[in-house]
């Protein structure tokens, strides 16, 4: 089973995708867009290519776990891409997620000493991997079959 994972945003997706038998989220290049029409067509070529079966939505809660403003989009954006897509589409709480890419990163460079913009990972597709591990992770260990 392939796995798609994206954090939402209003004019970037960041992407990850696993597989059910490696199960460990690699991030994607990120995708930018003007209007929501080509993100959607990009996902769907996206889904057929990579012969996705499940996409998993991160879910920008508040730190009170309601709803918010992004949450409300990644919603409508779920729904829109329902009618796109014939595979499994769910969502996945992501609150911290891109502070914790952040703090990745930020021992990343540490480690290989450089601070050089062309060198830095995609937050957004890091944060992807990290909604992505941690919707595998609650099926005891890895994905549901």
């Amino acid at each position: 089973m392939r796995f798609l994972a994206i954090d939402y945003g209003s004019r970037k997706v960041g992407l990850a995708t696993a597989d059910s038998e490696l199960k460990i989220a690699v991030p994607r290049p990120a995708f930018y867009y003007n209007q929501r029409k080509g993100l959607l067509a990009y996902i769907k070529k996206f889904v057929s290519e990579e012969e996705i079966d499940q996409i998993v939505i991160g879910l920008p809660l508040s730190l009170s776990f309601q709803e918010t403003q992004i949450s409300r989009e990644a919603r409508e954006f779920a729904e829109q891409l329902k009618g796109e897509v014939s595979v499994a589409i769910v969502f996945e709480n992501e609150v911290m997620s891109t502070k914790e890419a952040e703090a990745q990163k930020s021992v990343i460079f540490r480690k290989i000493k450089t601070r050089s913009p062309k060198k830095q990972a995609d937050l957004d597709s890091q944060a992807a991997a990290i909604i992505l591990d941690s919707y595998l992770k609650k099926f005891n260990g890895g994905p549901p079959r």
